[in-house]
């Protein structure tokens, strides 16, 4: 590997990471060290077709989409053939590094399927991966970035951590004055910030001056509510992006969204949900932490207050 890179050879790798938006936008930080540490990286980056926008988003590398909805649709043991050659097609690359930071038995067979001359995979989380590809051995450990580091440097050794997230190219923080967003919704019930807060803190933050957006998938909970502009289920990806970028504040539970916020280095309110924080967490300094969902009557607008505090006297 390392020889090849000396001779100015380009290498390729493939990143297999199917879903969430979330844990896309965590592997977007290693996406950017590989391309930072191997200028001459062809990298691709193997997604489920309803991720794939904000991969695409980043603009790094080439993003392949996985057509599992259709699959889905249609049947996964009805589509077993298709999904094959699809899978199998991935060899006319000629990809030297597969790395699956995800270990699920669809990426796993995606990874085993690449062609890739070296295979490795961050976990195992059923059995079928355990058996597809080499498995990095150890518990994990740490923030799920550090892990993913660690796994993808067992086969790039020559591979440097970037402080940077390839969203923050096109996306950087740029808030519009009094502009507060909050995302609605999340992909799991634990996650869900309820309703009538959500309602209870537009109420206040409209009060004292502030615009409020929400955001959210087309399925997620919405209100209508005065000073307050209900965009759930009306925006792209992109368009989230955007007013996530031009947000002074973002609030979310435990969603796709709060790890936008953090790449792009918007200052983020973030309700946790059941999932291990230190293993999870939004990767940024900006970012206060409400863990007890049982006071957010008591916290909830207090904490958005007190994040937005240092804007106060400039508004």
């Amino acid at each position: 590997m390392e020889e090849r890179t000396k001779q100015g050879a380009v290498v390729k790798i493939l990143m297999v990471r199917f879903s969430a938006i979330g844990d896309c936008v965590l592997a977007g930080y290693l996406a950017q060290s590989i391309c930072d540490s191997y200028p001459n990286t062809e990298l691709h980056w193997m997604v489920e077709d309803r991720c794939s926008e904000i991969v695409a988003l980043m603009n790094i590398g080439t993003v392949h989409a996985v057509p599992r909805t259709q699959w889905r649709k249609q049947g996964d043991l009805k589509t077993l053939i298709p999904q094959y050659k699809w899978l199998n097609a991935m060899k006319k690359l000629h990809l030297d590094i597969a790395i699956d930071i995800q270990g699920h038995s669809k990426t796993a067979w995606a990874t085993r399927l690449s062609g890739a001359k070296k295979r490795v995979s961050a976990r195992a989380t059923d059995v079928i991966a355990r058996y597809l590809n080499p498995i990095y051995p150890g518990p994990q450990v740490g923030h799920e970035i550090d892990w993913n580091f660690t796994v993808a440097k067992s086969v790039l050794p020559q591979l440097q951590s970037s402080n940077s997230h390839p969203l923050s190219k096109n996306f950087a923080h740029s808030p519009l004055a009094r502009k507060i967003s909050i995302t609605t919704g999340a992909g799991h019930p634990k996650k869900l910030i309820p309703v009538m807060e959500l309602q209870r803190l537009s109420s206040n933050l409209t009060a004292l001056g502030y615009e409020v957006t929400l955001l959210g998938a087309t399925n997620d909970p919405s209100f209508e509510q005065g000073g307050v502009t209900n965009l759930v289920g009306k925006t792209s990806l992109k368009e989230l992006v955007q007013h996530v970028q031009s947000s002074e504040l973002h609030i979310a539970g435990d969603t796709g969204s709060g790890h936008i916020a953090a790449a792009v280095g918007t200052p983020l309110l973030t309700v946790w949900g059941n999932m291990p924080y230190e293993r999870y967490r939004p990767v940024t300094m900006r970012n206060s932490v409400i863990f007890n969902h049982d006071s957010l009557n008591e916290t909830l607008t207090s904490t958005a207050l007190e994040m937005l505090g240092g804007n106060l006297s400039e508004s």
